[in-house]
């Protein structure tokens, strides 16, 4: 996950500066067809009140297949689920492909198969973000819904996503919990070894003793095996003791 942090600092939301402690997480889907997680910094750092933007609005985060732009602290009080999930949850929008339309909450012209590599890795990206701010919250899966879901729940505004999108690729907002518990209770990777350098071969001499040892083999004082060996103190009286006799 490629996390990048700037703030919002001319948004209304920022501004008001009120603050919540995290007790979840809310899914968005953007319904911006080909508006990356990068262009909303321009798109909605702006004041309402000044009539730049369309309405008051801010979310914590938005992901796109290549990185994650935080656009507000966590701990923020955002404005994205119109509703009293905006005192507990931390709010995230999955960025859409170009290439579709819309028909009020149905994507028109979405093709499925060429957008897949598209999908997943925002899918990934949006996972990965999860199972950090699981974290660092001291949440679980149990404590991430969607806009649609809290709805249902009365947390949250009208809205189809991500019901509108997940399904098309075969997802729904419980495969996306499960693959957000899978990472959390997955063992950490093992730290890759250091690159040692390659062991000494214990049957030659070192340069430094070369010329020294190939001598002494060819006195007769030692064997020429085991060079880097310690010598018993009775192997070392032997060979000293072939070398006097040698002289």
């Amino acid at each position: 996950m490629n996390l990048t942090t700037k703030y919002m600092t001319q948004n209304d939301c920022y501004t008001a500066g009120r603050k919540i402690v995290p007790k979840g997480i809310m899914i968005h889907s953007t319904a911006t067809p080909g508006v990356m997680a990068a262009r909303w910094f321009d798109l909605w750092n702006k004041s309402y009140a000044k009539k730049e933007i369309d309405r008051q609005v801010c979310v914590h985060a938005f992901v796109d297949n290549k990185e994650v732009m935080q656009y507000l602290p966590w701990d923020h009080r955002g404005w994205h689920a119109g509703g009293k999930a905006n005192d507990t949850h931390i709010g995230i929008e999955m960025c859409e492909p170009a290439g579709h339309t819309y028909s009020g909450s149905n994507m028109v012209n979405y093709d499925v198969a060429k957008q897949e590599p598209f999908f997943r890795a925002v899918w990934n990206n949006t996972v990965e973000l999860c199972v950090f701010l699981c974290k660092m919250f001291g949440l679980t899966e149990k404590n991430i819904i969607d806009h649609a879901e809290g709805y249902k729940q009365g947390v949250g505004s009208n809205s189809a996503d991500t019901g509108h999108w997940f399904p098309k690729h075969k997802e729904n907002m419980d495969t996306f919990r499960a693959a957000v518990k899978k990472a959390l209770t997955e063992p950490p990777a093992p730290a890759p070894l250091p690159d040692l350098p390659p062991a000494p071969d214990p049957n030659k001499p070192s340069d430094w003793a070369k010329d020294a040892w190939n001598w002494a083999k060819e006195k007769g004082i030692t064997d020429g095996t085991r060079p880097k060996d310690n010598a018993t103190r009775e192997q070392t009286v032997t060979m000293l003791h072939r070398t006097l006799e040698k002289e």
